[in-house]
């Protein structure tokens, strides 16, 4: 009977164990935790995925866009994702006790990274330059920004503002960063000169001695100025175009004037002052120690342009201005100079001497000591002679018929002459010079500047 209950007993205490065996059966839970790689997450861009599945046994994982499309494995191999978008990531688990779970997640991938940005100056590229940037980069959460001699050398904002002080060219570097990923791009920023404000003047009207009325003409060499004004301290003095970068003033009297030039680039402005003075008028070009020399036998020219105050080379002939506006030529018969005389430079072809287009009539008196109507000249009244109004006590009588020459014994020597436009000058023949390599003549020359 005891053996029966024992039995009995353990049957009992068997169904109990089974039934407390079959409620401790585990369930399983899907899990994981993804980390992108260097945390970019910006296409290409590579993940690993951690397994935290709870009481799993099988695993089945799938990816979309991945560059692996499933896995068995608890822990898959690392993920390469090359395009952007949103992909889903699935895992499925089971255990022993035929338990699952499944867990999906998307990830989203950024478009691939790229650095880019354009600019803008404000008013204009001129020193000093406020440059505005504006980032166009792509897939980036952070940036970098480098500027060469910028007012900053650096900038994390993703639209800077940087201001360029000084005229150059200057590097700017900017980093866009997904994690610890970045691209870089290199641009240039073109910074123009500072407003340093000046001008030159050059007188017209071959008013060389810068004599009232005086016109000038002035022109702005201003560096970095975009616009400009003149003015004169003088209400008499005239400004054909005041906002004009070149342009002509006339200063009227004789005294002194102060021309002032402003200039701006938009920004700012600045003057810069010159004082000008118009000298008492006189008239005359008075030009000293002209060589002239033997036509194929000189390094000298035997050409002069008096109101242009400069000899002409023979090749120059040709040429549209110096044609009409020669007034003085030298012929020498030869090397030695013992027979001279100054031409008419529409003449010099019956000298076999270059014809000269557009040549105009100038008459000289070669031999003044053979015309007995005219005055005979010294130095004492050469050099009396200070202005045009001067030449009105002296009686020249030029003609076009008189073919006269001089020799080299009589120095010094004075030649009248009268030019197409009715100027009068005088030439005074200083020296004569023969040597193996050169021969010329030295002259003083003075002659009205107008008729």
């Amino acid at each position: 009977m005891k053996k029966i209950i024992r039995l009995l007993l353990l049957l009992v205490i068997a169904h109990l164990h089974l039934a407390c065996f079959k409620e401790m059966a585990l369930s399983t839970t899907a899990d994981f935790t993804i980390k992108f790689i260097d945390d970019n997450k910006a296409a290409p861009t590579r993940v690993l995925i951690e397994n935290t599945s709870v009481n799993a046994d099988t695993y089945k994982w799938t990816f979309e866009g991945a560059s692996i499309a499933s896995s068995n494995l608890q822990t898959p191999p690392e993920l390469l994702f090359r395009k952007e978008g949103k992909y889903k990531i699935t895992l499925e688990v089971s255990n022993i006790d035929s338990k699952t779970s499944r867990k999906e997640t998307t990830i989203e991938i950024g478009k691939p990274l790229s650095a880019k940005f354009g600019f803008s100056f404000d008013l204009n590229n001129l020193a000093p330059a406020t440059v505005k940037f504006k980032n166009s980069s792509v897939g980036a959460t952070r940036y970098e920004w480098s500027f060469e001699k910028g007012d900053k050398p650096t900038s994390t904002e993703e639209n800077p503002t940087v201001i360029f002080a000084e005229k150059g060219q200057y590097k700017v570097s900017l980093k866009a960063f997904s994690g610890q990923k970045f691209v870089q791009f290199d641009s240039t920023i073109l910074v123009g000169e500072s407003l340093q404000p000046t001008f030159e003047y050059e007188t017209t009207d071959f008013n060389f001695n810068q004599e009232a009325p005086l016109t000038i003409k002035v022109i702005n060499k201003s560096k970095g100025a975009l616009q400009q004004k003149w003015s004169v301290n003088d209400a008499n003095a005239r400004i054909t175009a005041e906002n004009d970068s070149i342009t002509t003033i006339l200063l009227p009297d004789a005294k002194t004037y102060k021309v002032t030039l402003t200039a701006s680039n938009g920004k700012t402005s600045k003057t810069s002052e010159k004082e000008i003075v118009a000298n008492t008028p006189t008239n005359l070009l008075y030009f000293k120690d002209i060589p002239f020399g033997v036509y194929e036998a000189s390094t000298y020219s035997s050409y002069f342009v008096s109101r242009r105050k400069q000899s002409i080379a023979a090749e120059a002939l040709d040429t549209l201005s110096f044609g009409k506006e020669l007034d003085i030529v030298f012929f020498a018969q030869d090397e030695t100079l013992g027979y001279g005389r100054f031409l008419s430079p529409d003449k010099t072809a019956s000298l076999l001497m270059p014809t000269i287009p557009k040549a105009q009539r100038t008459t000289f008196i070669n031999l003044l000591e053979a015309c007995a109507a005219c005055t005979q000249m010294t130095d004492a009244k050469f050099d009396a002679i200070k202005t045009s109004k001067d030449f009105s006590q002296f009686v020249f009588k030029f003609s076009d018929g008189v073919i006269e020459g001089f020799d080299k014994q009589t120095t010094p020597r004075y030649v009248p002459f009268r030019t197409a436009d009715g100027r009068l000058g005088i030439i005074k023949i200083k020296s004569f010079h023969t040597t193996s390599s050169d021969s010329y003549i030295t002259t003083d020359i003075k002659v009205y500047r107008k008729p």
